[in-house]
């Protein structure tokens, strides 16, 4: 965002690398609250589905599995894996593991429910009963996320930054 006239442009020519937006001064107010806020990452992917889509089918399924699992939970008949995920606040639909829900605990809260949903998605695609954090892992390596123990098992050391300004003893 710029409010001069050097915005991205040189010999009037717009730099890719340097793409701005022009925010009419009436907007200006709320830039804080627009900027700042967290995004609803469900919600733009559920904004982008089609009624037609299958994710929509797959969804209440999911919810009925896990309304069905926090039933369980109330009337005591839970695995460790399901108190560790009512404890870190995840609805989850299938079997995990205490180690697995520890991995998701760890993403950001805004993240944590569409992080479930693609966990439980690959298990299901690739025939997994239960959700470990090897599955955790394999679907982070495949999805190409780094950090928190995945891939590169040693919790983002790929990360270019982290390597860049990293002190070496």
């Amino acid at each position: 965002m710029t409010p001069g006239d050097f915005g991205g442009r040189m010999n009037n020519k717009l730099k890719p690398t340097e793409m701005f937006v022009i925010v009419p001064a009436r907007w200006a107010n709320n830039l804080i609250s627009i900027l700042g806020a967290t995004p609803d990452v469900k919600g733009l992917y559920e904004a982008t589905r089609t009624e037609e889509s299958s994710y929509w089918d797959r969804k209440k399924e999911r919810e009925a599995k896990a309304e069905a699992r926090e039933a369980a939970y109330a009337a005591g008949q839970t695995s460790a894996g399901d108190d560790a995920a009512a404890k870190a606040g995840l609805k989850v639909s299938m079997d995990w593991d205490e180690d697995a829900v520890a991995m998701i605990a760890k993403a950001p809260k805004f993240v944590r429910k569409f992080a479930v949903g693609n966990m439980e998605d690959f298990a299901a695609q690739n025939g997994y009963d239960r959700i470990t954090a090897d599955v955790v892992k394999e679907q982070m390596a495949q999805a190409g996320v780094s950090g928190m123990g995945g891939p590169d098992g040693e919790g983002g050391s790929k990360n270019p930054l982290k390597r860049l300004f990293s002190r070496k003893k």
